[in-house]
């Protein structure tokens, strides 16, 4: 299935000398848009070119106010450009912000869930993708596998996406 061609893409990867951002020491993390980039609930998601291996992602969205504080949480479908992000990281360039950012690569929904609602410290985050009935994608994964604190990120986010010349909104 898909999650095994994620993995066979990963590691000739790899083999290149190329790493996957969540196998590295660096952060990852950054602003992953507005509704120019990030459609709702429902709405059709986008491959960002035809001719480059993409990948779903189900992932945690952290939605911040005007003071880059956390005020939400959402599910986040997101796909991946593989072969966009796989190009790596220069002064100029970030493949993983422009592998994983464009118009209609992430979903966001169906709610918003303020912090004080949920334990987000023990939650499994998961995407099933079904076609004529058939599971075709379904991965799960557990916010305890995290590497740093939610309340750490808005401050990296910022400050990571500056360093690109990506300015958050205030």
């Amino acid at each position: 299935g898909s999650l095994g061609i994620r993995k066979k893409l990963t590691a000739r990867l790899k083999e290149r000398g190329i790493h996957h951002s969540s196998q590295t020491r660096y952060f990852s993390y950054f602003y992953k848009g507005n509704s120019k980039t990030v459609v709702g609930d429902g709405d059709e998601l986008r491959l960002r070119e035809a001719k480059v291996i993409h990948w779903p992602e189900a992932e945690l969205a952290l939605v911040l106010g005007t003071k880059h504080e956390i005020v939400g949480y959402s599910l986040a479908n997101d796909f991946t450009a593989i072969e966009i992000e796989a190009r790596g990281r220069t002064p100029d360039f970030d493949g993983t912000y422009h592998g994983k950012v464009w118009q209609g690569s992430c979903s966001i929904g169906p709610r918003i869930v303020a912090p004080h609602e949920i334990n987000i410290n023990e939650m499994d985050i998961g995407l099933r993708i079904e076609r004529d009935g058939v599971v075709i994608y379904d991965h799960t994964y557990s916010t305890q596998r995290r590497k740093r604190e939610f309340r750490d990120l808005a401050d990296l986010i910022v400050d990571y996406s500056q360093s690109f010349g990506i300015d958050p909104p205030l």
